[in-house]
């Protein structure tokens, strides 16, 4: 199974996270909450499949290589 998926930080605050994320760069067309104190990922919309699943394990591995929330990245396989 192909994957492209980009996600993009939509804002920030001292208590969660909050990114876009989708397969076409220019109409994300759902989002994804994490707690920054837990760093539990939850899917706004309540639909938990697998682009929730990258999106969030893509932006969770970003944070913990780079110590910081990540403005954007690319799932590719």
């Amino acid at each position: 199974m192909a994957i492209l998926l980009y996600v993009r930080k939509n804002s920030e605050s001292e208590s969660a996270v909050v990114y876009d994320f989708g397969d076409d760069y220019e109409n994300f067309v759902r989002t994804l909450t994490i707690e920054t104190s837990s760093q539990q990922p939850r899917p706004d919309d309540g639909f938990y499949d697998h682009q929730f699943y990258d999106a969030a394990r893509r932006i969770l591995g970003l944070k913990r290589e780079r110590g910081q929330w990540p403005e954007r990245g690319m799932i590719a396989s």
